[in-house]
C-alpha cells in the first residue's frame, strides 16, 4: 500500500498544476475581453463625436436654410412693395410712407399717400407763393408795382 499511495498522491501533484493553468487561461481570457471593452467603448465615444458633429454641421445647414426663407421672404414682401408704389406713381420722396404685410395693405397705404401727396400739391398751387411771416398774409399787391416783381425774382432765387 505503501506503493500505492506515492503513485495516488504523484497523480494529485500535476492535477493541481492543471487547475492552475484553468485559472490563469481564465484570467488571460477576461484580460483579453476587458481590453475588446475598452477598445469597443473607444470606438463607441469616436462614433458618439462623428455624430455628434454631423448633428451640429446639420443643425447649422437647417439653420442657414431657414436663414435663407426668411430673406427669399422679405426680399418678396419688398418686391411686392415697391410694385405697388410704381403701379401707384408715388414719388420717391414717399416710398417710405408704404406700409403692410401683404398686397391688400400695400395697396390701401399706397392710395392713402396718393391722395395725401395729391391734397398737399392742390394746396400749394392754392396758396399765394409769397407771405408776409408776421401777419401770415399775402400782401395786396397792385399788377403794375416793381413789387410783385421783386417777390418772384427773390421766390425763384434770380437776383438783379
Amino acid at each position: 500500500m505503501s506503493e500505492n499511495e506515492p503513485t495516488a498522491g504523484t497523480p494529485a501533484e500535476p492535477a493541481a498544476p492543471a487547475a492552475s493553468a484553468q485559472e490563469t487561461d481564465w484570467k488571460v481570457e477576461a484580460r483579453k475581453w476587458e481590453a475588446r471593452a475598452k477598445e469597443n467603448n473607444r470606438a463607441a465615444e469616436e462614433l458618439r463625436k462623428i455624430e455628434d458633429s454631423k448633428k451640429s454641421e446639420i443643425e447649422r445647414i437647417q439653420e442657414r436654410a431657414t436663414t435663407a426663407e426668411q430673406r427669399a421672404a422679405q426680399l418678396e414682401q419688398e418686391r411686392t412693395r415697391l410694385s405697388v408704389i410704381a403701379a401707384e406713381g408715388i414719388p420717391a420722396d414717399y416710398h417710405d410712407l408704404v406700409v403692410g404685410s401683404d398686397e391688400e395693405s400695400l395697396k390701401a397705404s399706397a392710395a392713402k399717400v396718393k391722395r395725401l401727396i395729391g391734397a398737399a400739391a392742390t394746396q400749394e398751387a392754392n396758396s399765394a407763393s409769397y407771405v408776409i411771416p408776421s401777419e401770415g398774409n399775402s400782401p395786396n399787391l397792385a399788377l403794375n408795382s416793381d413789387a410783385l416783381e421783386e417777390s418772384l425774382r427773390r421766390a425763384l432765387g434770380i437776383g438783379q
